[in-house]
Order: C-alpha cells, then sequence, then structure tokens
C-alpha cells in the first residue's frame, strides 16, 4: 500500500503531533508499505524515512492559505469547505504527477491520501482534528506519538552557510532568531532584543537568523543587521537546522504569541533560550513544562525568560548576558575535554582505579558510607539535600543569582545532580565522568537536560574556561580519596593543578573533605563553610576566596 501524508496546518500541529505520528505509522507498517509525504520547503528532515518528499510550498492555494491547527484556510473565510475541497484535490493531482515523475508510482497505483484536515484511524493511531488527540497542549495525545530526535547536516549547505555569514560555524557563536506575527495578536509588548543583541556581540560572534517561509500569513522572523553580527535570511529548515546544530547557544524571542520555532532547537537536542514578554506566557499556550518533561526527551529543553526580567535595569541585563556567556565557556570548555579523552587510551588516565566501574550500582555504596542514598532528598543526612540547602542559601542571601551554572567533575552516576536539576530546572548542569553514559543513571540526567561530558581530569587542568567562570563546581568522594588516586609519577602535582583550576574557573567549590584537608585550605586563605557529612569520616564543605 501507498501512503500520502499531506500537512496542511501550523508548524507546531505538525511538530508536536503529525509527523510523530507518521513516524509511529511507519514504525507498524509492513516493509512493502511506502510513506510518502507532502509539506512544505525543508521539513523533509524530519521524516528521513520517508520514501519520497513532495514540496507543496509553491502550490498557489496551499501558499495563499492560512495556517489553523490541521487546516489551512483562506484568510477571510476560515471554514470554507468548497475550497479545502479544492485544495485537496489540486496536492491531490500535484504530488501524484510528481510521484509518476519520479517513479515511486506507476499509472494504476492507488495511493490512500490521508490530509491532516481530516480525522482519520489508521492501524490504531488518530491523524487529524479529533476531540481527544489533537491537543498539543496537554493531555494523553503525545502518547500517541512516535519521537525521534532530528539530525540533519549537508557539508555543502554549511559552506554556502559559512559563505553568507563570512564567518566558519566551527567557531563559537549564538544564534538569535526572533519572531512576530500580524494576523492573531495575543500580546502586544515588544522584546527589546536588539539590547540584548549588542551586549553579546561584543564577546561572541552573533548569527542573526531570518525566515520567512513564503506563505501567506505565516510568522516571520526579521532582525535588522547591527554591528558586529551576521546575518542571514532563509526560507527553508535545512539552513535553519545547521545553524542550531553548530551553535554554541540558541535564543529565540517571541512576539504576539509564543512561536513554534522555538520547539526546534529541542527537537535537535539543544535548549533554546526563549524570551517572551510576561502576558504570554498567561496565555495558556506555553505547557513548558509539559514538553519538556513529556516530549524533549532528547538533551534539550525550552528554558523561559521573561522579557520584562531581563530588561528591567542594566544589571540585570548583566546578569542574564553573565549566565549566557557561563553557558557557552561551558560547552566549549568541556567539548574540547572530551575530544582529548576520546583520542586518548583509558589506561594512560584512569585515576581511582579501585572504584567499582560502571554498570555497578554507586548509591549502594553511598548509601554505606553517608547512610542515605542521593536519591533522599527529604533525609537531612543526604548530601543533595545538603546541596539543595546550601544552594538555596546562596541564592536567598543574594552570594549567587539564579539560574546558575554548576559541573560536577568526575561526577560519577550524576544522581546529586539530578536532584539539582529537578530542583532548579533553568540551572546549567554538567556532569563530567570518563564513564559517560556508561551508567544507567546518565539516560536519565540526559533526558531532563543535564550536559554530559567524558574526557579526563587531566586535561581539565590543562586549559580554562574562555569567557565567564561557572558558579559552582563539585568534587564530591573523589577529592577526599586522594591517596587512592594512584597517581603517576607525572601526576604528582595533580590535586595542587586541580584546586588553581577550581579557584581559576568557579566561584565557589563544593568537595567533600578530609579534616586534613580542612586544615591546608584554611591554611591558604581559602574561606570555608561545612555543609553537611561527607563520606565516611569526610565533611562535606564549601571553600572560596569570595564571601559567603
Amino acid at each position: 500500500m501507498i501512503y500520502a501524508f499531506v500537512f496542511l496546518g501550523e508548524f507546531g500541529y505538525e511538530l508536536f503531533n503529525w509527523q510523530g505520528l507518521v513516524r509511529n505509522f511507519k514504525a507498524k507498517c509492513n516493509d512493502s508499505d511506502k510513506i510518502i509525504i507532502g509539506g512544505r520547503n525543508g521539513m523533509d528532515i524530519w521524516y528521513p524515512y520517508a520514501d519520497a518528499f513532495i514540496d507543496i510550498s509553491e502550490n498557489p492555494l496551499f501558499k495563499s492559505s492560512r495556517a489553523n491547527c490541521y487546516w489551512a484556510h483562506k484568510i477571510d473565510s476560515p471554514f470554507d469547505q468548497e475550497y479545502m475541497d479544492e485544495l485537496k484535490a489540486s496536492l491531490h493531482s500535484q504530488i501524484e504527477k510528481q510521484l509518476k515523475s519520479i517513479k515511486i508510482v506507476g499509472d494504476n497505483s492507488n495511493i490512500n491520501f490521508i490530509f491532516s484536515c481530516d480525522f482519520n484511524l489508521l492501524n490504531g493511531i488518530y491523524f487529524g482534528p479529533h476531540n481527544k488527540f489533537f491537543n498539543i497542549y496537554g493531555g494523553e495525545g503525545h502518547k500517541q506519538n512516535l519521537y525521534e530526535k532530528i539530525s540533519y547536516d549537508s557539508a555543502e549547505l554549511k559552506n554556502q552557510i559559512e559563505e553568507t555569514l563570512s564567518m566558519k560555524l566551527s567557531k563559537p557563536y549564538i544564534l538569535i532568531q526572533a519572531r512576530k506575527r500580524d494576523i492573531v495578536i495575543r500580546s502586544t509588548y515588544v522584546v527589546p532584543i536588539e539590547k540584548l543583541i549588542k551586549k553579546l556581540s561584543e564577546k561572541i560572534n552573533v548569527v542573526l537568523l531570518n525566515f520567512d517561509t513564503g506563505r501567506a500569513h505565516d510568522s516571520k522572523s526579521e532582525l535588522a543587521e547591527m554591528e558586529n553580527c551576521h546575518s542571514i535570511q532563509i526560507s527553508s529548515s535545512h539552513e535553519q537546522a545547521i545553524l542550531i546544530k553548530y551553535a554554541s547557544e540558541c535564543i529565540f524571542s517571541t512576539e504576539n504569541d509564543f512561536g513554534s520555532h522555538i520547539y526546534v532547537p529541542p527537537f535537535m537536542g539543544k535548549d533554546v533560550i526563549a524570551i517572551a514578554g510576561e502576558d504570554v506566557y498567561r496565555i495558556g499556550t506555553t505547557p513548558i513544562k509539559f514538553w519538556n518533561d513529556s516530549i524533549f526527551k532528547f538533551g534539550g529543553k525550552i528554558l523561559p525568560f521573561i522579557s520584562e526580567k531581563i530588561f528591567n535595569t542594566e544589571n540585570s541585563l548583566k546578569d542574564f548576558c553573565k549566565y549566557i556567556f557561563q553557558r557557552v565557556s561551558a560547552k566549549i570548555f568541556f567539548n574540547e575535554v572530551e575530544e582529548k579523552g576520546n583520542s586518548s587510551k583509558i589506561e594512560d588516565f584512569l585515576l581511582w582505579p579501585n572504584t567499582p566501574p560502571p554498570p555497578k550500582d554507586h548509591q549502594l555504596k553511598i548509601t554505606e558510607r553517608i547512610g542515605v542514598s542521593d536519591t533522599d532528598i527529604n533525609d537531612p543526612r543526604s548530601r543533595s539535600h545538603s546541596l539543595l540547602t546550601f544552594i538555596n542559601y546562596l541564592i536567598q542571601n543574594g552570594k549567587m543569582s539564579y539560574p546558575f551554572t554548576l559541573a560536577d567533575i568526575c561526577g560519577g552516576d550524576g544522581v546529586v545532580c539530578t536532584k539539582i536539576k529537578e530542583f532548579f530546572p533553568q540551572a546549567e548542569i554538567i556532569v563530567q565522568d570518563c564513564f559517560k553514559n556508561k551508567f544507567e543513571t546518565h539516560k536519565y540526567a540526559s533526558e531532563i537536560g543535564i550536559k554530559l561530558y567524558g574526557g579526563y581530569l587531566q586535561h581539565i587542568v590543562e586549559g580554562n574556561l574562555a569567557f565567564e567562570k561557572l558558579d559552582i563546581v563539585l568534587m564530591l568522594n573523589t577529592f577526599r580519596g586522594w591517596h587512592s588516586a594512584q597517581l603517576r609519577k607525572h601526576e604528582e602535582n595533580l590535586l595542587f593543578q586541580t584546586l588553581q583550576w577550581f579557584e581559576k574557573n568557579s566561584r565557589f567549590i563544593i568537595v567533600t573533605a578530609t579534616k586534613e584537608q580542612i586544615i591546608f585550605l584554611q591554611n591558604n586563605g581559602f574561606k570555608l563553610k561545612l555543609i553537611g557529612k561527607g563520606e565516611d569520616d569526610s565533611y562535606m564543605i564549601c571553600f572560596s576566596r569570595n564571601d559567603f
């Protein structure tokens, strides 16, 4: 059987529902079945398994229509059935003709057309408008979708983009896309995104992405050219996907409503900093926790920020920029550490070799040494409870702002950090460990947005973060046990190198330390604060050159 799935409606409904339904349908099909996709320019990357993709962008009736959920309407006559029938007939003819020209179907082939505007039940999957399954803002409908991380790259197109920008995409850059529309205005607030762009471009390359699908009444992304910035105009998801893939950070602003362009980076495993007016988050079209928890499980999340708070004062804008630069610095640095680790032999760098390697359950050992596991956040004895309490103390006493950045060095199973991320979802939490993705707990950590990096401590101490220090660095259990690290002769100064790296690259350092180590740190002029109990006879402490 040949199935032609044709989507006519809004981009957000295609991303959150339609493309996931078609993928689920494909998984249930017979090997002999063919899947054909009809969609707008560039959407083929969302259907990599399709036997053919037919671009319907230039179909006159489609191009002049307005997207509305699963439908395409005339702007002045939203529910014109005669128009819908004419559009479907036109697309039916176009798609069938093109399939014959590329010999996907023969003259007598029977094609089953499934248009998004019609309700269909196929292989137990509900397609199109249905009162139970078409709501992308909640409910159980997402459970019939099969979502996957969207990946796309093209060396040829990448080279073309680099020529347009006069910039190599291998260099760090922040991708900024603004969005507005001129129909269905739910908010009149204007995001002063130019102020942010000006600040960011003083330190790092900024790429301004302007996007116009060419379809009547679609939202548009428009940013005027600015000094020290690189601008590009596109009309296809291909270029957008490549720019997202290589970006050090994605910052997407939105006006009038919560734009569907914001959904794209999380589907590609990348965070997106979303900036919108306060009233946009109250409209009812921003169930961000639902999307982050139930759909975006590829490592990327929507991180929502209220524009009025960012641009309230010069200091608030400065703090926001610092947070962005911290995130970018960490990504660049730990990617380099991981790359060095990938080209190294583990036997030349592995420390603490007597620690049971994964998949051993480290929480059993933690429970033995602490009395409770890191999952027991309500127990005052747990390391997670102590850390959350202390982080709250830093924030509430103005010593650190939220969202903050935190890196757990030699972080092991990462369970402590999952508890911090659950409590502080906008914080940038990093877990570095040479056994990246070897612990079962790493899968969940990645799904909730923790950044996992491999590599070795020896490579970490060789360099420094480029733009901004981290707020917090953790090194629990490992720090107290340097005596069992089995350092090689050329690594005898690694403890001191680690301390130097901590001091240069973080404002607050949290470790579990022995009494002797605590005295050593005090004698070297560090300010210390007791946080809680450490493993065995050690103590969890924070030390810093800053005041507590």
